[in-house]
């Protein structure tokens, strides 16, 4: 029940390593940006972001995370398969 919950939640969910390549999310950030799972796992991040947003994870927010371990309530555009801009308000946290 909980992994349905997770995957099918009113939520985006993206799990990234350091280095970029995404190894999570949900059913509903693949619905949103319409991808499928299997063409955004290994991919890596930024392939979800538009330009703007790629400058600033570069020069931002990859950096906040780094010192902070977390950020809330970060506003980026996501990109998705049709360049459509999907704008979003996000909160990370660094686990590794």
């Amino acid at each position: 029940m909980m992994d349905e919950l997770y995957d099918k939640g009113p939520f985006g969910f993206l799990a990234f390593f350091e280095d970029g390549p995404l190894c999570g999310l949900n059913e509903t950030t693949t619905s949103i940006l319409k991808y499928t799972k299997e063409s955004l796992l290994g991919a890596n991040v930024e392939k979800v972001l538009t330009l703007p947003s790629r400058i600033f994870y570069q020069t931002h927010f990859f950096p906040l995370i780094k010192m902070q371990e977390h950020a809330e309530e970060i506003f980026v555009s996501l990109l998705a398969s049709d360049n459509e801009h999907v704008p979003v308000l996000l909160n990370a946290k660094h686990l590794l």
